[in-house]
């Protein structure tokens, strides 16, 4: 389990409407103002800290996962309109659970913004399945408290680590409305090692290349007795000059 050192409370929202086992993709679609309902009349339970990760180590292992966290976010609204549990989005760095005996995978140390974005998709690329309880909130300081990210982010370099997790997750990465901030997408990532993908773009480029220049010779193809315009005024001025003689 690993914790922030700002968490002051967990919470769990039920409500008897939900299907607890629905799929994500099969989950009926309600509006924002059902799910601004839903959220404001279901039943709250403060949950200790053990406790949730007991719950998402369960959720975890039923799907064969190997990451397992929270809500990303308080906004109970936006929540109450996703299945209560999801299998490809983003886990936030606040409270996760990892089954470190089970799996190899690290936190990339390149990363000192946005390492639980890179974590997930990692999680994905290798094991196909990752598990949020979207009941689950974690409540957190996150922004305003002193020290660790926060002492350390800046606009700078909150692009530079968005460029970095775009480099290695092509695709994956989309704008977000909020400045510095970025949705993560899995559903079109092609899976590949960077390696490939470099291959894959550098052969691209060869090919857009390649086409360009063959354009060129079939233009000059065409028209035979075209002459680049510097030869053509060569000659002009020696035909000039031979006429003066």
């Amino acid at each position: 389990v690993m914790l922030s050192d700002d968490l002051w409370g967990f919470e769990y929202l039920f409500d008897g409407r939900d299907d607890l086992v629905a799929d994500a993709a099969t989950y009926p679609r309600i509006t924002n103002q059902e799910a601004n309902g839903r959220a404001k009349t279901a039943e709250k339970f403060e949950v200790t800290p053990v406790g949730a990760a007991k719950a998402l180590d369960m959720l975890m292992r039923s799907k064969g996962a190997h990451l397992s966290g929270a809500y990303p976010c308080a906004n109970t609204g936006f929540a109450m309109k996703m299945a209560p549990l999801t299998t490809s989005h983003f886990i936030v760095g606040d409270f996760i659970v990892v089954d470190v005996l089970g799996c190899c995978l690290r936190f990339d140390e390149r990363f000192e913004l946005k390492e639980d974005y890179d974590l997930t998709a990692q999680h994905l690329a290798k094991h196909g399945v990752v598990t949020r309880a979207n009941r689950l909130f974690v409540k957190a300081l996150h922004r305003v408290n002193p020290g660790g990210a926060v002492a350390v982010r800046t606009s700078k370099k909150e692009d530079w680590h968005i460029k970095l997790l775009r480099q290695k997750w092509p695709g994956v990465f989309l704008n977000h409305r909020r400045k510095n901030e970025v949705m993560m997408r899995w559903k079109g990532y092609e899976k590949m090692s960077e390696p490939e993908a470099k291959k894959k773009s550098t052969s691209a480029s060869k090919k857009r290349r390649s086409v360009s220049t063959r354009d060129r010779e079939n233009k000059l193809a065409e028209t035979p007795n075209q002459v680049p315009n510097r030869e053509r005024s060569i000659n002009r001025k020696r035909q000039k000059n031979a006429a003066k003689v």
